[in-house]
């Protein structure tokens, strides 16, 4: 049995008992804190460009916009929510951004045809897994992949958009496979629009790619059944052969679930991961030594030049351009002590402090020799004072990750704190909370997704 037939016989096997409680709660967080950050994003320029575009292209109004009280049909509502939910660079994170990718497609799907809560939730976590298999069996190649431009969350996103939408509306096997098929040839993404908009709608295209494959498969569209390992298929065409183990995608499935191990980490920032490590260390050591900006002669970060070609916008004048700069981020900690939301706009990143602070106080030291177990440490931080202290730091996990998950107060707090950052009705907040951690009592998605729109 290949790799397609394996993965699909899995996923239509799995039921909700099969899923172990602990997986289901995570789950739930990941749930909380894309609301969260989609929640957000519908409060952006580009939001209300997304919100524009639904309104022009408005046909079958069968499912819910986040931010809007336009409805859409259910691939543009799974395009437009996906594309708000990944915009700010807030939402989780590991093996990519998984959810933005297969969420907002079951949502929209869901608000049509009245499904209950239960079925969304096996069906993500389904979606995790092939997410994660599929990354799993080229990670150690990922590096080539992405040198060629390719962004990962979109290729293996809508393939696992497309295999959760799949089991979301009971497709039998041959279907499933199919809906992969269709998904193969829809998978896309390029990493030259990391810094601008359109990298969201990495998450919107492939959200939108799992309901039309999914759907179209449901009508008997006919596609390739072996879209994964075919001689021109997936793997072959995208990461070029030898540079994939095929018996990887179907390794341990469901065991551990990878929502569970290897998990994914909920972003404390808004801004690429690559950063995080870096303001964990630089933000620790100004707040626990009380530094003001003033009090800050140098920040100097060392790094490799691989987090360079990712984090690729040196002293950016545009502020959302800043979120894939590290000397942008290193400037925000000494001038600010914090990096939000906000943080990231163009007043921001015209302030006279910020201009000087990335031209005389910013050092980036890039260490081409270092060896991947030295990069695995994290970013080294090292402050000197005008006093001449000098403060030293390096944070080998960020906060937030797997191994130091966010628990639910904190993720309750980081939506809060992106509802206050969007029009969303204040009454709205905390049922929105209560109704995800009661998800499996939900009967009908759409009293969740109608309490989102405004």
């Amino acid at each position: 049995m290949g790799a397609t037939d394996t993965l699909v016989n899995f996923i239509h096997k799995t039921e909700l008992s099969d899923i172990p409680k602990e997986a289901i709660n995570i789950t739930k967080k990941h749930i909380i804190d894309w609301f969260a950050t989609a929640i957000a994003g519908s409060n952006e320029e580009a939001g209300a460009i997304l919100h524009d575009y639904a309104s022009e292209i408005s046909g079958s109004n069968h499912a819910n916009i986040i931010g809007t009280s336009i409805k859409g049909s259910v691939d543009n509502a799974a395009f437009i929510n996906g594309s708000l939910g990944h915009l700010l660079d807030y939402d989780d994170m590991g093996f990519s951004h998984p959810t933005t990718c297969i969420l907002p497609g079951l949502l929209a799907l869901a608000d049509k045809n009245k499904i209950s809560g239960n079925k969304i939730l096996l069906a993500l976590v389904l979606g995790y897994e092939v997410f994660e298999k599929l990354s799993f069996s080229a990670r150690p190649y990922e590096g080539s992949l992405r040198k060629r431009g390719y962004h990962p969350t979109s290729l293996y996103g809508t393939m696992a958009g497309a295999a959760a939408c799949a089991k979301l509306l009971d497709l039998n096997i041959e279907q499933t496979k199919r809906s992969l098929g269709i998904a193969g040839s829809m998978a896309s993404g390029l990493s030259q629009n990391f810094g601008t908009w359109v990298k969201g709608m990495h998450g919107g295209n492939s959200s939108r790619a799992g309901v039309v494959s999914a759907t179209l498969a449901s009508k008997g569209y006919y596609a390739d059944e072996e879209i994964i390992e075919g001689d021109h298929g997936f793997f072959h065409a995208i990461h070029i052969e030898g540079n994939y183990d095929l018996e990887k995608v179907t390794q341990n499935l469901g065991n551990p679930w990878a929502i569970v191990s290897p998990g994914l980490s909920v972003k404390q920032y808004p801004c690429c991961g690559g950063n995080h490590r870096a303001l964990d260390a630089a933000l620790s050591i100004i707040q626990e030594n009380n530094l003001s900006y003033e009090q800050i002669e140098t920040l100097t970060a060392q790094c490799h030049p691989d987090l360079i070609n990712l984090l690729r916008f040196m002293k950016p004048k545009k502020g959302f351009n800043g979120k894939f700069s590290l000397d942008y981020n290193m400037a925000a900690a000494i001038v600010y002590g914090e990096v939000k939301i906000h943080t990231f706009s163009d007043e921001i990143a015209s302030d006279p402090r910020m201009r000087e602070a990335m031209d005389s106080k910013i050092i980036i030291e890039q260490h081409p020799e270092w060896t991947h177990e030295q990069t695995s440490q994290g970013t080294p931080i090292t402050i000197k004072t005008t006093d001449g202290k000098e403060f030293s730091k390096s944070v080998a996990i960020q906060n937030w990750h797997p191994t130091k998950p966010i628990t639910n107060n904190e993720v309750e707090e980081k939506f809060r704190y992106c509802a206050e950052n969007s029009q969303l009705p204040q009454q709205n907040v905390e049922k929105i909370i209560e109704m995800i951690w009661n998800l499996e009592e939900c009967n009908d998605i759409n009293s969740l997704t109608s309490l989102c729109t405004f």
